[in-house]
């Protein structure tokens, strides 16, 4: 178990995020939204993914700490071609899921950047 974040967006979809030790942003994005979390304060902001429109994010309704399970992590491939930008996208429920800085989960398992 590692210590992580569970956001609830106001269609329903449930994220939650573990950030890596020792950075001090992580990133999760789903569809068109995408939740940029400053780990020290514990504070995020959501905004639209890179390409699309902010009005078409959707807001969070909930946010907890919560504890994660990290066993249970799948193995993806990173969609980026730039080493240095540690992205990992996957497909959930017809929409991109990516994470940055830590592992995250959109509701189809959980996955971690490389």
């Amino acid at each position: 178990m590692a210590k992580g974040y569970e956001f609830e967006l106001a269609d329903g979809s449930v994220l939650q995020l573990v950030p890596n030790k020792g950075v001090e942003r992580c990133q999760i994005a789903y569809g068109n939204t995408c939740i940029d979390f400053h780990v020290e304060s514990r504070t995020f902001h959501v905004k639209a993914p890179p390409n699309a429109a902010t009005a078409l994010a959707s807001p969070v309704v909930r946010f907890e700490a919560k504890e994660i399970n990290l066993d249970a992590k799948a193995q993806v491939e990173s969609d980026t071609e730039n080493p240095h930008i540690l992205r990992t996208c996957t497909v959930c429920n017809g929409r991109s899921c990516c994470v940055t800085g830590g592992c995250g989960s959109c509701g189809c398992g959980l996955f971690c950047d490389n």
